[in-house]
């Protein structure tokens, strides 16, 4: 299992459905921080993938799935983490299958390693 120790912070001030590769290969997510300044409940959705041209919203299924209600924050923390074996890509948007992205874009924390 991955160590908590030696996790790595990181931040995402502009947070929409632009897909983000955080890291190729294998990838533990420890924790996740979300503001939601949106009016509607928005989806942080992350994928088990290599490279965000690995993934196409709306089609490609994602790994896991985070709400946040409208104006919301949520604050997670995975014991264990969760494991990515290709490399974790994530994006925001409306719905946990969709494409479209927040009227207002969200702040994202995590940790990872």
């Amino acid at each position: 299992m991955a160590d908590q120790r030696y996790q790595v912070p990181a931040v995402d001030t502009d947070l929409d459905e632009t897909l983000t590769l955080v890291k190729n290969g294998t990838t533990y997510l420890f924790s996740v921080a979300i503001d939601n300044e949106d009016s509607a409940e928005q989806y942080l959705v992350l994928f088990d993938a290599a490279a965000t041209s690995d993934v196409t919203l709306g089609t490609t299924a994602a790994k896991y799935w985070v709400s946040v209600a409208s104006g919301g924050l949520k604050d997670l923390q995975f014991d264990p983490p969760i494991r990515f074996r290709n490399g974790l890509v994530y994006s925001y948007v409306t719905q946990p299958d969709g494409s479209t992205g927040p009227t207002n874009h969200g702040h994202l924390a995590y940790g990872y390693r």
